[in-house]
């Protein structure tokens, strides 16, 4: 089943990954590379750099993201990349999160997936306060204060914890340069 947040996330990964479809390698070093278009303009330049054995740094046209994982493997730079690359978008958005020292640099809120979390919340088994969450939303009350009163009200706050929290678009532009990265970087490869 499609979660309301995983809809959200993958329709915007498909727009990412055809926004860097026709990206070509501009340039590469170790440790270093720059993806673009190499006919019809710039949009969506990156620069993909990794500065040490943990690190993915993406920046360019898009939002700057930082992604920190595989401490202690001997990785060299195409493993590094191929491993951010094949990663699910929430597991890449939990090493951005360590990347950039924050969680709300890699997380989100939308408030479409927060009123059909809540409504397929309440055809599972949930109580008349998730209605009034949605109730809520439909007046315009801001998320956070939505989230702040299902903290207040519910006995269990763990369920609502991630209400309307999707995978930020910086998180899923850069991660879909690096994919793109490692297709390009591949075809290069006998």
């Amino acid at each position: 089943m499609t979660t309301p947040k995983r809809s959200y996330e993958s329709g915007l990964a498909a727009t990412a990954r055809q926004d860097f479809a026709k990206h070509g390698l501009r340039s590469s070093a170790p440790g270093s590379w720059a993806i673009g278009r190499l006919e019809g303009g710039s949009i969506y330049y990156a620069r993909i750099l990794r500065p040490d054995a943990s690190t993915i740094i993406v920046y360019g046209d898009v939002e700057i993201a930082a992604f920190r994982g595989g401490d202690g493997k001997e990785w060299d730079d195409r493993a590094h990349l191929g491993w951010l690359a094949h990663s699910d978008l929430r597991y890449a958005a939990e090493k951005a999160s360590i990347g950039m020292g924050e969680r709300r640099c890699a997380w989100g809120l939308d408030h479409d997936a927060a009123k059909a979390q809540l409504a397929e919340m309440i055809q599972e088994k949930w109580h008349e306060w998730l209605s009034e969450a949605i109730d809520m939303l439909r007046r315009g009350d801001e998320l956070e204060d939505v989230r702040r009163w299902l903290f207040g009200e519910t006995s269990d706050a763990e369920l609502c914890s991630g209400l309307g929290e999707v995978v930020a678009p910086r998180v899923i532009y850069a991660h879909a340069a690096v994919v793109r990265l490692c297709e390009l970087l591949d075809a290069r490869t006998p």
